[in-house]
């Protein structure tokens, strides 16, 4: 009777499976950056039309994304900064500015100068009906 005896297969003839170099240079020059699906979206549609051409390379969304960067000013960027403050940061803005022209008072102090100032353009409006 012949028994079948386990073989254990023999490490110098299979093929080295080397780990992930941590050599500089064979890195990706590339990173993940998450956008919303829209933007995405947009960017695809806009490569894809410069794409549509019978010569040339095609032209890669870091193309399209590098352009459009380098296109920003200073009044691009302050407007999307601004656009990411919530009313308290305004708020605190607003404040700090007005303690830096006229002396230093105390939040509340400041909340009932705004409201003196703008409760008389609310109460305007309402009573001309």
């Amino acid at each position: 009777m012949d028994t079948l005896k386990p073989t254990i297969p023999d490490s110098s003839a299979a093929p080295a499976v080397s780990p992930p170099s941590s050599n500089p240079s064979a890195t990706s020059n590339t990173v993940p950056i998450r956008i919303h699906k829209s933007t995405a979206r947009i960017l695809r549609s806009i490569v894809t039309k410069l794409n549509r051409k019978s010569h040339g390379k095609k032209v890669r969304p870091d193309q399209v994304i590098s352009k459009a960067l380098s296109l920003l000013t200073d009044v691009h960027l302050a407007e999307i900064e601004k656009a990411s403050y919530d009313s308290k940061d305004q708020f605190e803005i607003e404040f700090k500015k007005y303690c830096q022209k006229n002396g230093n008072i105390s939040k509340d102090e400041f909340l009932k100068r705004l409201m003196a100032a703008a409760l008389p353009q609310i109460e305007t409006p309402s009573s001309a009906q």
